[in-house]
């Protein structure tokens, strides 16, 4: 067949069929495009979505009677991303006479892409920018200002990339420092979060990660400084989920041993308290039991929320561990401080051993802590649960036979109630049902 011929029969097969275009014949014709060339095409591509993203902003705010005056999210973001390439274009063409406003350009468009969940494009540049940082300066004024700007986008690095470059910029930094940089803290939670998301392939190793920027800290600031606090308790979590409990120990003593921070001085009471919650999660009783001296000393009426919960999440631990004497203990010294804070924070805990205690047939154990729980209310301006705990302490005195004290319990909750306007009768109906219950 002619070649003219075989062209007529191929555009008539896709008349009829539908299986070819004349775009697809003149794409065959077409050699491969570069990669040069498909980048190119996909930016004009987004370049077109970006239009559109913008005309619908400005459309909004010049129609408000025929929408809500809202910009969707995405919108929002593919709007960010078309500035973000219109200043990387700028900054590209002048990035030999201005390199650092070309990192920041990059980083840019990085995080833009991120937003965007375009996260290998995202990586690309952000490797780019890495690039071009090391080229830059070290000395010069600014060097700090594009450093911590790539450090707040290094978590979007290609992974087989990521963790020497983010040990090299973390020792130039902690080399840098003036002070005690809370920002580079609170900058280590995001991070991982960002690989999590650029890594596909599952390669990247948090706790590696965790334990170099330990180690990194600790040789710029010492072993013992409170700026470890959040980092050895991140490490420690990823030694305890890979089963890695001997690093996870000696990162929760090391934490437990740090000084005291004029900034977070809670954190070094918590700090106690977790190793030891950690020696009862892996069933190291003695170990836990060997720091109660010390923690009993911690527990006071103006103990700090955040302290008050790790005591009571210990305790919460020793009751899943069926060690009910040990989290009575702490429950106990807990109300014996009282307040409104420490009442709050103990009262579930509280609860849930009373019910064990019930459930087990252990009416007195029950009783004792009750009137431990009880007492703790009258120390608080303000405790909800003040009338729930006296009636629960009604009815253990009734079941034990104690009906005077019980009954002088129930009428203090009777008028109470009734004071809150609350459903009398069926609290007096539920009463009659637990009286008739014991006469059987």
């Amino acid at each position: 067949m002619k070649p003219k011929s075989l062209l007529l029969s191929l555009m008539t097969i896709s008349v009829t069929c539908g299986l070819l275009t004349t775009a697809n014949i003149s794409s065959i014709a077409k050699p491969a495009e570069s990669m040069q060339e498909k980048e190119e095409r996909e930016r004009i591509e987004r370049r077109g979505k970006v239009e559109k993203a913008r005309r619908e902003i400005e459309n909004h705010l010049r129609n408000p009677e025929r929408s809500d005056g809202k910009v969707d999210y995405q919108t929002q973001m593919i709007n960010e991303l078309a500035v973000a390439e219109i200043n990387y274009d700028a900054a590209k063409k002048s990035r030999d006479k201005n390199r650092s406003g070309y990192i920041i350009a990059l980083c840019e468009l990085a995080n833009a892409n991120f937003a965007n969940k375009e996260y290998a494009q995202a990586s690309k540049y952000m490797s780019e920018a890495y690039s071009q940082y090391e080229l830059l300066d070290k000395n010069c004024a600014e060097e700090s200002t594009y450093r911590n700007k790539l450090w707040q986008t290094i978590g979007m690095l290609p992974t087989n990339e990521f963790q020497p470059r983010f040990e090299k910029l973390y020792r130039i930094t902690e080399g840098k420092r003036a002070g005690d940089q809370q920002e580079l803290i609170e900058h280590f939670s995001s991070i991982p979060n960002m690989q999590e998301h650029i890594d596909l392939d599952g390669h990247f190793d948090k706790m590696k990660f965790f334990k170099s920027a330990v180690e990194i800290r600790a040789a710029a600031r010492g072993q013992n400084d409170p700026s470890l606090y959040r980092l050895l308790d991140e490490y420690g979590r990823e030694c305890e989920l890979h089963n890695d409990l001997a690093d996870a120990e000696k990162a929760y003593v090391q934490m437990s041993n740090l000084n005291s921070s004029s900034k977070e001085p809670r954190n070094s009471l918590r700090a106690k308290v977790r190793l030891a919650r950690f020696y009862v999660d892996h069933n190291q009783f003695d170990k836990a039991e060997a720091l109660w001296p010390e923690l009993s000393k911690m527990i006071n009426p103006k103990m700090h929320s955040s302290v008050a919960g790790e005591f009571t999440w210990l305790a919460s631990e020793y009751i899943k561990a069926a060690r009910l004497p040990e989290a009575d203990k702490i429950t106990s010294a807990l109300l014996a401080a009282g307040g409104d804070t420490i009442v709050s924070s103990v009262h579930s805990v509280a609860e849930k051993l009373i019910e064990s205690y019930t459930n087990s047939l252990s009416f007195e154990k029950a009783q004792t802590l009750l009137i431990k729980r009880v007492k703790a209310s009258d120390t608080c301006e303000r405790d909800w649960a003040s009338s729930l705990v006296r009636l629960e302490l009604s009815n253990i005195d009734l079941a034990l036979g104690q009906e005077a004290e019980s009954k002088k319990l129930f009428d203090e909750v009777k008028k109470s109630t009734a004071l809150k306007g609350l459903d009398l009768d069926k609290m007096i109906a539920d009463r009659a049902k637990l009286e008739e219950a014991l006469k059987k």
